[in-house]
């Protein structure tokens, strides 16, 4: 019984670390399909204005880690409630920022396109 015991502890723990692990990296993977825009902000301030987007559309935030530059979110209106959506930043330059938004369900990644770029539109200019 005590192995038993043991190695379940053990086999959660390792799935645990994997799903870490593994949801922002799927995310990142599909990067290359993911929905981008160049806005006038620093990174920082585009990133507090995505969460801030994200609390007024009770839009659930999955992982935030600010140091790394993204954003995993789930329950976007209309879509399944866990569908995972990252939204990820790059600093082009002190006050350019490069958003792109990606998932695995091209339909939530659409969804969180049209919501977030048009929210920020409404604080920050787009560019090129």
């Amino acid at each position: 019984k005590r192995t038993l015991k043991s190695f379940a502890v053990c086999l959660s723990a390792r799935l645990l670390q994997g799903l870490d692990r593994r949801t922002p990296h799927d995310l990142e993977e599909s990067r290359t399909q993911a929905n981008s825009k160049t806005f006038q902000c620093a990174l920082d301030e585009c990133l507090r204005q995505v969460v801030s987007i994200s609390k007024e559309e009770s839009v659930k935030i999955f992982i935030n880690n600010p140091k790394k530059g993204f954003i995993v979110v789930m329950g976007l209106p209309n879509t399944i409630d866990t569908t995972e959506v990252g939204i990820f930043f790059t600093a082009i330059e002190a006050v350019k920022t490069k958003i792109e938004i990606t998932s695995l369900s091209p339909y939530a990644q659409e969804i969180a396109a049209d919501l977030f770029f048009s929210k920020l539109k409404m604080t920050f200019s787009e560019t090129q």
